[in-house]
């Protein structure tokens, strides 16, 4: 065993120079290969009788320890700290602390940003695929309801990665304004103490207001509101009518007192303000 460990060492010194994933892919072969020719036929055996501590131990010492010092040091705290608020091991990266926000795009796009900050820091991997993005998000309770509608209203933040047409391979990667973001969220967290929930995600914008509050369903049609909101359509006074004339052009059909209802109970006080002119209940952006 002994001798085993050694050529361990060794395979791990060979891949050192290597980045993440390949390091780890590339020490997974070389284990392989010292196996097959101490064992031959034997191998798969052999392998099994490795205590698995001796492979996970060592990567999770040797690999990780010098992008997590990185992470550290980003974060100006010390390892102590850092273990209250996050657990890496191995390949494994967990938020342990609460990133409840009351809107779920908030939530969303929060946990995004600082969950590809650390996998960026610790392992070069500014990229993830949907589905292991959505399985984090599970994991830690966060809604992975409407996470790709949400998502791609901050390409500034992430960028989505579609695959072919009708294909389910899509991936989001972060860009430099997400990590900046990312980061500035653990300094807040971890070395100021503030709680998730009083962060001021300025920089978000008035996308959140697209976003669903938790027990209210979001539509594509809010969406479609909130982007005429945004590019102008009620600078001038515009009826419920006009509003689902805009709406059916841009392909969405959905009944007159829907749109009213999302007016009345979601906009008006907030962005739009109402007036009656000839019998008709008219909305104008609030200025």
């Amino acid at each position: 065993m002994e001798h085993l460990k050694r050529e361990l060492e060794s395979a791990h010194k060979a891949v050192a120079d290597l980045p993440e994933p390949l390091q780890s892919q590339a020490f997974g072969k070389l284990v392989e290969k010292i196996l097959e020719k101490e064992y031959g036929s034997h191998a798969r055996f052999a392998k099994s009788l490795i205590p698995p501590q001796d492979v996970s131990n060592a990567l999770a010492e040797k690999l990780p320890t010098a992008n997590v010092s990185e992470l550290m040091r980003k974060l100006d705290v010390d390892m102590a700290k850092l273990e209250d608020y996050i657990e890496i091991k191995g390949d494994d990266t967990r938020l342990l602390f609460p990133t409840r926000r009351d809107l779920d795009l908030e939530e969303i796009v929060l946990f995004t940003v600082v969950y590809l900050s650390i996998r960026s820091i610790c392992y070069g991997q500014r990229e993830i695929e949907s589905s292991k993005l959505r399985e984090a998000m599970s994991t830690k309770g966060v809604s992975v309801q409407n996470v790709s509608t949400y998502l791609k209203r901050y390409p500034s933040l992430i960028i989505h990665r579609g695959g072919k047409r009708g294909s389910t391979n899509t991936s989001y990667r972060l860009t430099t304004e997400g990590l900046t973001h990312g980061l500035e969220i653990l300094k807040q967290v971890i070395h100021e103490g503030i709680r998730v929930k009083d962060l001021k995600l300025t920089f978000l914008g008035d996308e959140r207001n697209a976003g669903k509050r938790r027990g209210i369903k979001s539509t594509g049609m809010s969406a479609a509101i909130n982007e005429r909101v945004a590019t102008g359509f009620f600078d001038e006074f515009k009826s419920i009518n006009q509003l689902v004339d805009e709406l059916r052009k841009r392909g969405f059909f959905n009944p007159r007192q829907d749109v009213d209802s999302y007016l009345r109970k979601v906009l008006l006080g907030k962005r739009l303000l109402r007036e009656e002119h000839n019998g008709i209940w008219e909305y104008v952006l609030k200025k």
